[in-house]
């Protein structure tokens, strides 16, 4: 008897599954771009940390400086690289 009590039950869910299916589909996709859409507001709205505020500029030793700037006046390659660094720093 209960074998019979599930099959039934079976294919009734089979045939709501079938008559819903696109309905079911449509609110999943309609859930999850509801949830991207929440997502981005969170991170749009996220404030910054305070260590992460302050950045600390780049210290560049006296000695490195001073082998950049010979190099550039020894090499005319090196002045050409230089001079587009500078005109185009992207």
């Amino acid at each position: 008897m209960k074998k019979i009590e599930y099959k039934s039950f079976l294919i009734q869910a089979k045939k709501f599954i079938i008559n819903h299916g696109l309905i079911f589909s449509g609110l999943v996709v309609l859930i999850c771009y509801v949830y991207l859409i929440l997502q981005v507001l969170v991170y749009k709205n996220a404030s910054v940390a305070k260590t992460e505020e302050s950045t600390k500029a780049v210290r560049i030793d006296k000695s490195t400086v001073d082998k950049l700037n010979s190099l550039q006046d020894n090499s005319v390659q090196v002045q050409a690289i230089f001079n587009e660094a500078r005109n185009n720093p992207f």
